[in-house]
């Protein structure tokens, strides 16, 4: 199988973070001609999008693109293909983003599988074969969690102005942006 690894624990919406693969897990005693490696981001429980892919590690002068859509993607190097000589493995990082969509709430727990194919044959889609899949450790979406409150005189007397104090603190773990307060007065009030 590969090796799917997270490379943080938690994340927000709107970050980018990246997963960390590993094409086999364990050596194999014979060369891995053309790997592709397969990640459908859309089955995973949270909604994400691709950002990039980097080369870690592998021998050769490969150079790692997604090929497929920002969910479903097709990691390979359509010139020349990702050999990977016996004994060795290749590690890429795909970079992806937490969507900003109704799904995605704090406290959502998820993972994600990738898959892999590889060529017996060097340059012969006739060989392909699939490699076993991996799938990563948990990730928890956290976010912040705002608590409001409001406090001032019970009742007020007709013409006489009244104050209140509101109070918003983030109870979350992370940032809150560009939060606003709203605050209604009753019809017919004048709030100068």
């Amino acid at each position: 199988p590969l090796l799917k690894e997270n490379t943080q624990a938690t994340a927000i919406v709107g970050e980018a973070f990246s997963y960390r693969v590993t094409v086999p897990s364990t050596p194999h005693s014979a060369t891995l001609y053309d790997v592709r490696i397969l990640d459908d981001l859309s089955a995973s429980a949270a909604d994400l999008e691709f950002v990039s892919v980097t080369k870690i590690s592998g021998s050769g002068s490969w150079a790692p693109v997604n090929t497929g859509t920002a969910t479903n993607l097709v990691i390979e190097d359509p010139a020349s293909g990702i050999d990977i000589p016996a004994g060795e493995q290749a590690v890429v990082e795909i970079t992806v983003r937490l969507q900003d969509t109704a799904t995605n709430v704090p406290g959502l727990e998820f993972t994600n599988t990738a898959a892999w194919t590889y060529n017996q044959l060097d340059q012969d889609p006739s060989s392909e074969r699939p490699g076993e899949p991996g799938t990563t450790g948990p990730m928890t979406i956290v976010g912040p969690e705002l608590v409001f409150t409001k406090t001032g005189p019970a009742t007020l007397n007709l013409g006489q102005p009244g104050s209140f104090t509101l109070d918003v603190r983030n109870d979350g773990t992370s940032v809150a942006y560009e939060a606003t307060i709203l605050d209604r007065l009753p019809a017919g009030t004048d709030g100068g």
